[in-house]
């Protein structure tokens, strides 16, 4: 921390001088306070209050102790920039206090360019005390109370900027079936196409029936025969693709399996071999 001397400095000798004139006069000296050492651009009025309260009893403080000019000049200098250094920087308890017991301390004993002689020991242990029974004692309350608030109005817009996907209803939409997934061809058993069901006979209109004369020609004595339809069903470019897609990768999936059960085969063979090379040595050692 670099060293900071508060004599002559916020509050002036000589306005320490016009205070002790105005002190007489509660009413005087509290307007003088307001207008004249309150510092500007703050306007909340209940802030100025505990302000000013603060600032009165620092100075009845130095008024019991009967201090001079210089003593009241470099006290109340200290106790206005503690307390905005504290609620402005937002300083722990102990992190403010520690700074109050260090600027004290430059102001106890006369050793220039480092200290100045302003306070006695007695002196700087009843200003301490005096802060520890005030101040300190309600330092929460301080900050709580001198902490400015900000109130933000947050509305949202009437309309989305992005209009959204257009809504196709489930009645207009086409039910694929899980065999016409390319992706999900290797998960499902290969099934013989017999007769196709009424949705892919309504999907594809490629599918066409062919039925061969469904009643043969009756003769008298004769019983009547009848023959099952025939039924054939013409693949298109699509289902040949998707035919040579599945053969493609059942083909690969084959041999992967067929490369893994023969390094299997080999690994076991080996251990086999292994195990029987030893087991004939242990006979051998034996004999």
């Amino acid at each position: 921390m670099s060293q900071k001397f508060f004599y002559n400095k916020i509050i002036t000798r000589s306005q320490a001088i016009a205070l002790s004139k105005k002190a007489k006069d509660p009413a005087t000296f509290e307007q003088f306070v307001s207008k004249s050492i309150l510092p500007e651009g703050d306007d909340d009025p209940e802030r100025k209050v505990i302000y000013v309260d603060y600032f009165i009893n620092t100075y009845k403080f130095c008024l019991q102790h009967h201090f001079s000019a210089e003593k009241v000049s470099t006290l109340m200098s200290i106790a206005i920039y503690i307390f905005t250094e504290s609620i402005e920087k937002k300083l722990r308890f102990s992190e403010s206090f520690e700074l109050f017991k260090s600027l004290l301390s430059l102001h106890e004993i006369q050793r220039e360019p480092y200290f100045m002689g302003i306070f006695s020991a007695t002196e700087k242990s009843a200003i301490i005390k005096y802060f520890q029974t005030t101040f300190y004692k309600h330092y929460t309350l301080y900050d709580v109370a001198m902490t400015k608030t900000i109130n933000y109005r947050v509305a949202m817009p009437d309309k989305l900027e992005t209009a959204l996907p257009p809504v196709v209803p489930l009645t207009e939409g086409i039910e694929i079936t899980p065999q016409r997934i390319p992706q999900l061809a290797m998960f499902l058993p290969k099934v013989e196409e017999t007769e196709p069901n009424q949705f892919e006979s309504t999907l594809h209109d490629q599918v066409k029936w062919r039925t061969e004369e469904a009643n043969a020609q009756k003769t008298e004595g004769e019983e009547e025969e009848e023959k099952e339809p025939v039924i054939e069903y013409i693949k298109n470019e699509d289902d040949l693709k998707l035919e040579a897609a599945l053969g493609q990768t059942l083909k690969v999936f084959y041999n992967k399996l067929d490369t893994q059960l023969k390094e299997k085969s080999e690994e076991m063979a080996n251990k086999i071999d292994a195990k029987g090379g030893k087991s004939a040595a242990a006979a051998a050692k034996k004999k």
